[in-house]
């Protein structure tokens, strides 16, 4: 098989540490409009009249959070949609539901719930950047 190999825990791990900050990354991308000073710059002075790094920094933030937002949409469009269903409902709700709501509310037992949501995140990161979650585990049987 192509993916024997996957460090399937590991792999799982860094989904959720990803999609778990799936809220803050859309804040972050959000909008930002940097503050227009009494002289009509676009770039805040400080009292001594030097430039500011913090519009630069802000503006250099939220392009990377858009960057990554951008990356996790295209990866959950991917998705089948019955992972669609779950990483939705786990990670990008605004209701921010515990897991036991989840299961509860679609009739299904805790074990199904976390096969599934195991199975989602596992193809979540196939899809994300060319697999750039995925961990793989080189153990190599020996020939002789």
């Amino acid at each position: 098989m192509l993916f024997e190999e996957v460090h399937e825990e590991i792999t799982k791990t860094n989904v959720n540490n990803l999609l778990s900050r799936y809220h803050n990354i859309k804040r972050l991308a959000g909008s930002y409009t940097p503050k227009i000073t009494s002289t009509y710059s676009l770039t805040p002075r400080s009292e001594t009249g030097l430039t500011s790094d913090s519009t630069s920094a802000k503006v250099n933030l939220m392009t990377e959070a858009q960057g990554i937002l951008k990356e996790i949409e295209r990866a959950f469009k991917s998705l089948s949609a019955n992972s669609r269903n779950r990483i939705h409902l786990k990670y990008m709700s605004e209701d921010n539901l515990f897991d036991y709501q989840i299961y509860t509310s679609q009739n299904i037992s805790k074990d199904t719930y976390y096969r599934e949501l195991s199975k989602a995140q596992l193809e979540f990161a196939e899809a994300y950047n060319g697999g750039e979650l995925m961990v793989f585990d080189y153990k190599r049987e020996k020939s002789d």
